[in-house]
């Protein structure tokens, strides 16, 4: 990403991150990093903004997975003409690889950056679950998406948002959701809206916020963020894919299915490598 204007080197760098394991990268993971970005760009009032997709290294849930390098090359086509970027921090590490010691590295590595983590409200509800998942707040706000919808081509694929970085005591639950078949599109009804924000750890909903401003508050010392960091609920719908179920949909043979699910690059990578075919 381009910093030409020098004002933007003398201010605090907004920074985003959004984990999983890209196995492949898809238009859903593009639209929400996207999202972020676009809305960042709007309020950051100068500051640079660096949104990144932060693959993790081989999980330990799959028996199979293809190769970290598979994966980045599939990334580094994904967002070649975007501003997007890459950070392999996890990627060439030794699963089990935790996120509260990825943001802990982070904050020690841009101490007076704004720091976020992008991930689905499934995986926000599950993080009790995680190795000290309450405490990823006192490290980095969280940016939360909790609406889906659903691609009309991929109308035949059950609906599974794709989480950040898991491992093994990182087992996220999938988000529930309603379907609207005349609009084909899945989001939460308000009563499942309601339950899932009162799933939510009393510690987590006391730092919820409407105003996406409040996560761009600098960190006041070299670790922890003010206010323990922020929860921001983003109500944009995200197209509802998962990479299971684009490998399925690539084993089944479902080309047509693919083009609406893959960037144009990815899915030629894949044909040409004959990936998830079995």
């Amino acid at each position: 990403m381009s910093l030409a204007p020098n004002l933007l080197s003398q201010s605090p760098a907004v920074r985003a991150y959004l984990g999983g394991s890209f196995d492949p990268v898809h238009r859903g993971h593009l639209q929400m990093a996207m999202a972020v970005y676009n809305h960042l760009i709007a309020i950051a009032d100068q500051r640079a903004v660096h949104v990144a997709l932060l693959p993790n290294a081989r999980s330990p849930f799959k028996d199979k997975s293809s190769a970290a390098q598979q994966r980045l090359t599939m990334l580094e086509l994904a967002v070649a003409d975007s501003p997007l970027e890459i950070c392999t921090h996890e990627l060439w590490q030794a699963p089990p690889v935790y996120t509260i010691d990825t943001v802990k590295v982070l904050r020690e590595q841009y101490p007076n950056d704004t720091l976020i983590f992008i991930m689905g409200a499934d995986s926000v509800v599950s993080l009790p679950r995680w190795k000290q998942g309450l405490e990823l707040t006192d490290y980095v706000h969280l940016w939360v998406f909790d609406r889906y919808s659903l691609p009309a081509q991929a109308s035949d694929l059950t609906l599974l948002g794709e989480t950040p970085t898991k491992t093994k005591d990182e087992t996220p639950t999938a988000t529930t959701v309603a379907t609207s078949p005349r609009e084909n599109t899945l989001v939460p009804t308000e009563s499942q809206e309601a339950k899932l924000i009162a799933d939510l750890p009393d510690i987590l909903q006391a730092h919820s916020t409407a105003d996406p401003k409040e996560l761009l508050i600098p960190p006041v010392d070299n670790l922890k963020t003010p206010l323990n960091g922020r929860i921001y609920r983003d109500k944009t719908a995200i197209a509802g894919i998962s990479s299971t179920q684009v490998r399925q949909a690539i084993a089944a043979g479902a080309s047509d299915t693919l083009t609406a699910l893959l960037p144009p690059t990815v899915a030629a990578y894949i044909k040409q490598h004959q990936l998830y075919l079995e």
